[in-house]
């Protein structure tokens, strides 16, 4: 396994991404377990290396907010919580595009994550693909804290590894489903679930409003 600590060398592992490889990398959260999001065979080896079920889908990591038209139907909604949280340690469930491949997301909905942590997002933006990425751990064990964490329990199981010290915050991100119109919290995490529910009063106050 390539481990790499110098960011002068992320291209390296951005490349790594584009032929479909398994890269570990730091996000705010946790430590992420990524591979080119068009490449079938490369997502299906990341719920084999995790031993994750495949009905538990993987999520679409961002680097940048351009073009995320042409990934998730960007409604009021969508764009109010992009707006607030992006980027940041919190996962958005929405419609996807019909472009997107039946592999990635679940049914017509796609999980979006654009990290706040500035390594990360410079890797994913030199990868030039989406990127599919899940915690980079054995499925229901620790989360990944480091790279160390990771190398203990994938180990040569992935292709590369970006070694950037300890997470932020150490806990899975916040995860919402707002592809119904609604706003669904999943997940608990990071971001303060007051927020989210002014944001979702705010939103059914305007309802309200507009049926008047």
């Amino acid at each position: 396994m390539l481990i790499i600590k110098d960011e002068n060398r992320i291209e390296v592992l951005a490349e790594l991404l584009r032929e479909g490889k398994l890269v570990a990398f730091p996000t705010e959260t946790v430590y992420g377990l990524g591979t080119n999001a068009f490449m079938k065979e490369s997502v299906y080896k990341i719920y084999e290396v995790k031993g994750r079920k495949e009905e538990k889908p993987l999520s679409l990591h961002i680097g940048t907010l351009e073009n995320l038209e042409d990934i998730v139907e960007l409604d009021f909604l969508t764009k109010r919580l992009l707006l607030q949280f992006f980027p940041g340690p919190i996962n958005i469930i929405a419609k996807k595009k019909s472009n997107i491949p039946e592999w990635i997301g679940k049914g017509d909905t796609l999980g979006v994550r654009f990290p706040s942590l500035p390594i990360c997002q410079k890797l994913l933006r030199l990868a030039k693909v989406p990127v599919v990425a899940t915690s980079a751990n054995i499925s229901g064990s620790e989360e990944p804290k480091s790279a160390e964490d990771v190398i203990r329990m994938l180990g040569d199981k992935i292709d590369a590894i970006l070694d950037w010290g300890p997470v932020t915050f150490g806990r899975p991100s916040t995860v919402v489903n707002i592809s119904s119109g609604n706003i669904e919290i999943i997940r608990e995490g990071p971001v303060d679930r007051k927020l989210l529910e002014d944001i979702i009063s705010e939103l059914n106050l305007r309802k309200n409003m507009e049926g008047l």
